[in-house]
């Protein structure tokens, strides 16, 4: 019952629009939050709520937690975190979730998407830049 309740104010806080409040309930149950059972479940469901409502602070805390994996936040929600921002063309969140993810990866999804500039984004932060643009003559 406590981690319910947990969740709801971690979600309800996360969604309103003061971040530092959040902020501070998370760094309040930072414990519950890397709790290897209870834990995955709570943290995948604020960085999934700090991604939909573009909150960059929180989204930081978060993925400087151990307890990061693309997996249970897939299990749950049928998103990684980098194609959810993606999705949401959510551009700030990109330099934050391109640390944990596979940059080729979320340059496919901005093209399957079409969206202009987060390919462009991504395009100029990926290591294999130079030999992309002599590949299709643009150098």
């Amino acid at each position: 019952m406590l981690v319910e309740v947990l969740t709801q104010n971690i979600v309800s806080s996360i969604m309103s629009a003061d971040a530092g409040v959040a902020l501070g309930i998370l760094k309040e149950h930072q414990s519950w939050l890397t709790d290897p059972i209870e834990g995955v479940l709570l943290h995948s469901k604020a960085l999934y709520y700090a991604i939909k409502t573009s909150k960059p602070e929180i989204i930081q805390f978060l993925l400087q937690m151990p307890v990061v994996s693309d997996v249970p936040f897939f299990k749950f929600f049928g998103y990684t975190p980098i194609s959810l921002a993606i999705e949401e063309n959510h551009l700030e969140a990109l330099p934050l979730l391109l640390t944990k993810t596979d940059k080729g990866f979320a340059l496919h999804m901005a093209v399957k998407l079409n969206l202009v500039k987060t390919k462009t984004y991504l395009l100029s932060k990926c290591v294999f830049k130079e030999k992309l643009l002599k590949f299709l003559n643009l150098s």
